[in-house]
């Protein structure tokens, strides 16, 4: 096991003369006061004695990335699949790597993946943990969030690797498991770790299945239910998600590329969102990005960094991605006619709002904004650099000239996590072997493990197959 993060105590932090880069005052220099882990104030200029002092100046100020689809589990096969596309990655993963985890796997994958995510300026990430091969799996994965010290719903998966003596031998097992860790673990949703659930994929599973998934998740009364929905030629049966109860403002529906408009139009109706993961989504085979059709349904709308096995875990990379996808989609229609596009569409304000806003997560009421009464999750990129010289407007700056390399400073619910650059009280000279061992371990396993003839196997190859 690793060293946890040293806990701070609760204490006032007062960041002077910084430039905020979102919100009504965006581009105003002010000073922030954080008490008891939430904004206690923003005014052009504050007095507390009592507190820590952060030199703001040259420093913009935005909200944390809200990562609102991420698999940090599989951090330890970080760029095993650079070069693949989704039917290698079910092949590999879902019924070949995911096999092959003990807990001690879980731990520290997911522990290395969140304080990772941390130094890249991401204060909230929504983990679809699918990967709890048993209760111990579950276990570790959330201990690693709460060691991590990031915000973090912990969505329970109920996808059940093709393992040949599995731990749970029927749902109901699983179904219990996910009660005893929101009794035992996530009594409370005010914690900076909450529970969620995250269903298998409904092309997996019979329509009772995903109506028991979504009946466990309600009766426990989990504020985040998340689903893959779309990323592969499956039908998106939107009369299925109705009689299973698969809808409302709950839900975040992930990658969604294959979806007609029909699915925004009842996602948007429903109090449903979606999240984007471009990266993977263009770089496996899934198709363009959801952004558009989901914006123009009027869904609530987030991104996310899905797999660092595939890419790039760094929030920047994504949300530019985004933006100009989006905007390509936007102005195709012009091209195609043989005419100039009088707009791009989408404004760098308007991306950096897909991920930072929370709104995706169901979090805007805690976090999203600078502003008092908020909670406290603040990113500071350093200004005194030549790629944000000189300064234009500041989600400009942030969006298309930042690198992770500016971030100095990561607030996480008041608690300082990332301090001149630098993680704090994170070993990573003990942890990145670790991380190694991990990896090596499971190549070796899986070859064992693997079961490529098990139902679960079959339902992956009757799709990439294109079978009906």
């Amino acid at each position: 096991m690793l060293d946890k993060t040293r806990r701070e105590p609760c204490r006032k932090l007062l960041i002077k003369g910084t430039q905020l880069a979102a919100g009504r005052h965006a581009g105003e220099i002010v000073d922030i006061l954080i008490a008891r882990g939430k904004i206690a104030d923003v005014a052009p200029h504050i007095d507390a004695a009592d507190a820590e002092v952060l030199d703001g100046n040259q420093t913009l100020a935005s909200p944390g990335f809200v990562d609102g689809h991420r698999h940090l589990w599989q951090t330890n096969l970080r760029g095993m699949l650079a070069d693949t596309v989704l039917a290698d990655y079910y092949r590999g993963v879902r019924v070949g790597y995911a096999t092959a985890y003990t807990p001690d796997d879980v731990y520290v994958s997911t522990y290395a993946g969140a304080v990772d995510a941390l130094r890249d300026g991401v204060t909230t990430v929504l983990d679809h943990c699918h990967i709890i091969n048993s209760p111990e799996h579950a276990d570790a994965a959330a201990n690693a969030l709460k060691d991590a010290g990031i915000r973090a719903i912990f969505c329970y998966g109920f996808y059940a690797p093709p393992i040949k003596n599995p731990v749970f031998r029927e749902r109901q097992d699983r179904y219990r498991d996910v009660g005893r860790m929101r009794r035992d673990f996530f009594p409370s949703d005010d914690g900076l770790i909450t529970l969620g659930a995250a269903l298998t994929e409904q092309w997996l599973v019979p329509e009772d299945v995903t109506a028991d998934e979504v009946r466990t998740a309600r009766d426990l009364n989990l504020r985040n239910v998340t689903l893959h929905v779309g990323a592969n030629p499956a039908k998106t049966d939107i009369e299925r998600f109705r009689c299973t109860g698969c809808f409302g403002p709950t839900f975040t529906y992930s990658h969604c590329n294959s979806c007609q408009a029909a699915f925004f139009k009842f996602a948007a109706e429903t109090g449903g969102a979606v999240v984007s993961t471009p990266e993977t989504e263009l770089g496996m085979g899934m198709g363009f990005p959801s952004t558009n059709k989901a914006l123009e349904a009027g869904a609530r709308f987030g991104l996310g960094i899905d797999i660092v096995s595939f890419g790039n875990g760094d929030m920047l990379t994504t949300t530019r991605l985004a933006l100009q996808t989006a905007r390509a989609l936007h102005c195709q229609p012009s091209v195609l006619a043989g005419k100039m596009p009088e707009s791009s569409g989408y404004t760098t304000k308007d991306a950096l709002a897909w991920a930072t806003s929370g709104d995706a997560v169901g979090l805007t009421d805690k976090i999203g904004s600078i502003e008092t009464g908020k909670h406290a999750d603040v990113v500071l990129f350093k200004t005194d650099r030549l790629n944000l010289s000189p300064l234009s407007n500041p989600a400009t700056a942030i969006v298309m000239h930042a690198r992770s390399s500016d971030i100095d400073t990561v607030i996480v619910g008041g608690q300082l996590r990332v301090k001149d650059g630098e993680l704090v009280g994170v070993d990573i000279k003990g942890l990145l072997p670790k991380l190694e061992q991990s990896k090596r371990s499971i190549v070796e396993r899986v070859r064992q493990a693997r079961s490529e003839q098990s139902d679960m196997g079959q339902a992956y190859e009757t799709l990439i197959a294109g079978k009906p």
